[in-house]
């Protein structure tokens, strides 16, 4: 019962339905739309409007840069990069809770549009990122906010901005730990504690799921990729999408971090693997100078941005983002 004019975002579309949805519409009309262009194309008469051009404008005018909505001309621009998948759509909904106050872009993986090579590797990234956002906002102070991968990518553009003489405003880390943090194992008792607590903090509809996967992580050693596509039939997806998850994950692996002398915030979700758990700053202490500002977020790593809990999530962003902003 889905109409013409529901929002795709309202009706809980995610990152993982789009792109299910994206390579439908490749395999039904031989159309290969940017996942980007959903977020200005939400609906199913935004999207066939679109399709009905001889040529889609997103596939010519395709930038790792995306406007995911405009604010007040006046305030600093945010600017959001992507997690592991490549796309940017899990910040559209985080925006729309935010407000418009602030002017809001998402920065995507090269090579998602399928025409153009990956990026492989986070220094890469971080670099094409950066000449991207200065394309905009030429100088400092940034507002750098990364999810997952993007908060590893988001470290290492704040790293490159500072050898440029640049300064952050904000550099927002979202639940992320630092590359190579070590997994430390706390004991038996510790570890029943922290699957309990957890437990307790997590929505009903996801304490079976959180069960399921600390049981497969142990027994058959699950990897990151297994996370992410988890119930979702890859045979739906787009080939060219799943080389580029694995060009993302690899890049991951192989990054090698300096050290940042600025300071940073971790947006850290309540329910942690029990590594994480005891690891207030999640390894990011080995890693800044600075000050570690630690904001505890409700949720786990796959809840945290979604229904019910994304507006609460956004309320502790925005204020972090406004308290930043009038210190100046």
């Amino acid at each position: 019962h889905i109409g013409l004019k529901d929002d795709f975002f309202d009706l809980g579309g995610d990152s993982l339905l789009a792109v299910q949805l994206f390579n439908s519409i490749k395999q039904t009309f031989g159309r290969q739309l940017p996942l980007a262009t959903l977020v200005q194309n939400r609906t199913i008469s935004e999207l066939a409007q679109l399709l009905s051009e001889e040529e889609a404008p997103a596939a010519q005018t395709w930038s790792s840069l995306v406007s995911i909505q405009a604010g007040a001309s006046q305030n600093p621009p945010l600017f959001f990069i992507h997690p592991v998948g490549g796309n940017i759509l899990e910040y559209y909904p985080l925006a729309k809770y935010m407000g418009r106050e602030y002017p809001v872009y998402g920065l995507q993986s090269q090579g998602l549009d399928g025409k153009q090579a990956f990026l492989t590797s986070i220094e890469d990234m971080a670099s094409h990122y950066i000449r991207s956002i200065q394309a905009i906002q030429p100088n400092g102070p940034y507002f750098l906010i990364g999810y997952s991968m993007g908060a590893t990518i988001a470290y290492e553009m704040a790293v490159q901005l500072a050898a440029q003489g640049q300064k952050l405003a904000l550099l927002g880390l979202l639940d992320q730990p630092a590359p190579n943090t070590p997994k430390l194992r706390p004991s038996l008792l510790t570890t029943v504690s922290i699957h309990l607590s957890n437990l307790s903090e997590l929505q009903p509809n996801r304490r079976l799921k959180y069960l399921k996967s600390r049981t497969l992580d142990r027994f058959k050693g699950f990897t990151e990729k297994d996370y992410i596509l988890d119930g979702i039939d890859t045979n739906l997806l787009n080939p060219e999408l799943l080389r580029l998850l694995d060009a993302n994950i690899e890049s991951a692996i192989n990054y090698l971090p300096k050290i940042y002398a600025g300071d940073i915030t971790l947006f850290r979700c309540q329910v942690q693997p029990v590594s994480e758990s005891i690891q207030p700053e999640l390894g990011w202490n080995r890693l800044v100078n600075g000050t570690i500002n630690v904001c505890p977020i409700r949720g786990d790593h796959l809840t945290f941005l979604k229904e019910p809990l994304i507006r609460s999530t956004a309320e502790q962003l925005l204020a972090v983002i406004k308290s930043t902003h009038v210190r100046g």
